[in-house]
C-alpha cells in the first residue's frame, strides 16, 4: 500500500503543476482573472498580498502592461490559496453529504483497504473533510486558481454550487477519460501539443460548468442528471460531429500529424460541440420534441442568424477590466438564451411543420431578413468590440421576446 499512497500523492502534484502550467500558458491574458481572484480574497480577508509577496493592483497592472505576467511561483501561491478557500466553503456546506460522493471517499484510500475496511471508511470521523479536500483539489487543478470566483461572478452561484456543477460536467461528459488518455501522451508527443489538448479539455470543463449553472440542470439529483447528460451526448454525437465538420477535421488532422492517436484526436477536435448539449436538452424538454429534432432546429436557427459568427466575434473581444468582462459574458449569455427561445417558439408554434424554423421565419420574413442583415454587419464589418456584441444581443433578445408572446 505504501507505493499506492505515494502514487496518489504524486498524482496530485502532477495535476497541480499542470494547473500552474495551463495558467502560465495564457501569458498576459490571465491578468484580469487572476487580479480579480486576488481582489476577492483580499476583500474577504483571506489573502494578504504583502505576506505572500504578491503584487498589489497597481503593480500588477504595470507588470501586465509591460508584458510581464505572474510567474510560476506566484501562480502556485494562488493555486494553494484557491484550494484552501474552496475547501473551507465546501466543508461548511452540505455538498460532502451528497450520496454521489460515496465513491469519492472510498477512492481516497488504497484499493486493498476499500473492501476490507469499508465500514471504517464510511464512518470515518473526517469523511466530510476528506471529500471536501478531494473536490477542492479537483476543481482547482482542472479549472485553474480563478475557476470558482469566475464562475460565481458569471452565474451568481455559491462555491458549493459551482463545484457540484463542475463534477456533473466532468462525469456527464466523460472528461476524466479524456484527461487520462492525454496523460498517456507523456513522452510520446511534444509538451506543446499535450498542453494544447489539456487546455482544450479544461476549456470545455469550464464552459460546461458555466452552462450547467446557467440552465439550472444541476439542481436535480446528481446521479440522475449525469445519466441524462450521458444519454443525450450519446444520441447527439453524430449530429454534433456533422455540424463541427470542417474546422474539427482540420484540427484532428493536425493532432494526428503531431502523434496523437486518431480516436483521441477526433474526440478533442469535436469537444467544443459538447457545449451545445445542455441547451438542446432544455429545448427538447420544454417542447416535448425528440433530442435529434430539437438539435436540427437549433442548428437551423444558428445558421439563419449566423450565431457562430457572433459568438466567434465575442471571443475575440479584449476587455480591459472586470466589469467589461461581465458585460461581455452577459451579452454572450443573452445571445445563447435568445437562440434557445427562438427554437422553442418555432417548435411550439410550428411543430407540425416539416421545417418549423422556416415556417416561423416565413411569418415575419421582412423583419427577420432585416435583422439578419444587421447582425451580419455587426459581426463581419470592422473589429469586434463590446458595443457591437451588446447591440447584437439586444436585437436577438427583442426578437425572441416579441415572437415568443
Amino acid at each position: 500500500m505504501t507505493s499506492e499512497v505515494a502514487t496518489l500523492v504524486l498524482r496530485n502534484n502532477y495535476l497541480q503543476s499542470l494547473a500552474i502550467s495551463l495558467t502560465e500558458r495564457k501569458g498576459t491574458a490571465n491578468g484580469l482573472e487572476l487580479g480579480r481572484f486576488m481582489s476577492v480574497l483580499e476583500s474577504a480577508g483571506q489573502l494578504n498580498r504583502k505576506v505572500e509577496t504578491l503584487p498589489d493592483e497597481q503593480t500588477l497592472a504595470e507588470r501586465y502592461a509591460a508584458g510581464k505576467p505572474l510567474t510560476r511561483p506566484e501562480i502556485g501561491v494562488l493555486v494553494s490559496y484557491a484550494k484552501i478557500v474552496l475547501f473551507d466553503a465546501l466543508a461548511a456546506s452540505d455538498l460532502p453529504d451528497d450520496p454521489y460522493f460515496t465513491a469519492t471517499l472510498s477512492n481516497y484510500f488504497p484499493v486493498k483497504m476499500q473492501k476490507s475496511n469499508a465500514g471504517d471508511i464510511s464512518g470515518h470521523r473526517l469523511k466530510r473533510e476528506i471529500i471536501a479536500t478531494v473536490l477542492a483539489n479537483e476543481a482547482i487543478n482542472r479549472g485553474g486558481p480563478s475557476f470558482t470566483v469566475a464562475m460565481m461572478d458569471a452565474t451568481a452561484a455559491s462555491a458549493p454550487e459551482v463545484v457540484r456543477a463542475a463534477i456533473v460536467a466532468r462525469d456527464g461528459f466523460d472528461l476524466n477519460r479524456l484527461w487520462t488518455e492525454t496523460d498517456t501522451l507523456d513522452g510520446r508527443v511534444s509538451g506543446e501539443i499535450q498542453n494544447r489538448i489539456y487546455e482544450e479539455i479544461s476549456h470545455s470543463f469550464i464552459v460546461l460548468t458555466r452552462l450547467l449553472l446557467k440552465t439550472g440542470m444541476t439542481k436535480a439529483d446528481m446521479a440522475e442528471v449525469i445519466s441524462r447528460l450521458q444519454a443525450a451526448l450519446k444520441k447527439l454525437k453524430p449530429a454534433l460531429a456533422e455540424q463541427s465538420a470542417g474546422d474539427a477535421d482540420a484540427r484532428q488532422a493536425e493532432y494526428v500529424l503531431a502523434g496523437v492517436p486518431e480516436k483521441l484526436a477526433a474526440e478533442i477536435a469535436n469537444l467544443q460541440s459538447f457545449a451545445l448539449v445542455p441547451e438542446i436538452m432544455q429545448i427538447a424538454e420544454r417542447t416535448g420534441e425528440p433530442l435529434v429534432r430539437a438539435a436540427e432546429n437549433y442548428f437551423a436557427v444558428s445558421q439563419t442568424f449566423r450565431i457562430a459568427r457572433l459568438l466567434a466575434a465575442g471571443g475575440r473581444i479584449l476587455t480591459s477590466d472586470h466589469y467589461e468582462n461581465l458585460a461581455l459574458a452577459r451579452s454572450i449569455d443573452q445571445i445563447a438564451s435568445a437562440r434557445r427561445d427562438i427554437v422553442i417558439s418555432a417548435l411550439s408554434d410550428h411543430g407540425k411543420e416539416k421545417l418549423p424554423v422556416q415556417a416561423w421565419h416565413a411569418q415575419d420574413r421582412i423583419r427577420i431578413n432585416r435583422i439578419v442583415e444587421e447582425l451580419s454587419s455587426l459581426s463581419d464589418s470592422g473589429d469586434p468590440n463590446l458595443a457591437r456584441i451588446t447591440v447584437a444581443a439586444g436585437i436577438l433578445t427583442d426578437l425572441a421576446r416579441d415572437r415568443g408572446r
